[in-house]
């Protein structure tokens, strides 16, 4: 009994590890990304750290193209352990936005968007769902 409790204590501490390096190679992953692409800025990049969720926290990412840009207080990028097949990107309610050098606040009414993958078809998007 006593061998069973100290293996269950020990998968749960290898899984709680293994979430964590996941998340923090995940971060590195994202800021090498953004480092990389000149359209993409954001001042932090860091990993959740939620038992509910796996993924990433941006503070103000930006998107600039010639044409447009978009910044946001802060997203979110998450999948769930319960539902490992759908992404889900959390967005706040308000933004800016600079179309043609005039800048307009962008207000959201539903601002979370969620992407599942079809595991039998390699992992090609299956639905998409913006709330």
């Amino acid at each position: 009994m006593r061998n069973a409790v100290i293996g269950a204590v020990v998968l749960v501490a290898m899984g709680a590890g293994g979430w964590i390096w996941g998340e923090s190679r995940l971060a590195e992953g994202a800021r090498a990304w953004i480092a990389e692409d000149p359209a993409l800025a954001a001042e932090a990049v860091q990993p959740l750290r939620d038992a509910g969720r796996f993924g990433l926290r941006l503070s103000k990412p930006q998107l600039s193209d010639p044409a447009l840009q978009l910044s946001l207080p802060w997203a979110e990028a998450w999948v769930s352990p319960l539902e490992p097949t759908t992404a889900r990107l959390d967005l706040p309610q308000q933004g800016q936005l600079v179309l043609a050098g005039q800048a307009h606040d962008l207000t959201l009414s539903s601002s979370d968007a969620t992407l599942r993958l079809a595991p039998l078809n390699r992992m090609a998007p299956d639905r998409l769902t913006l709330m």
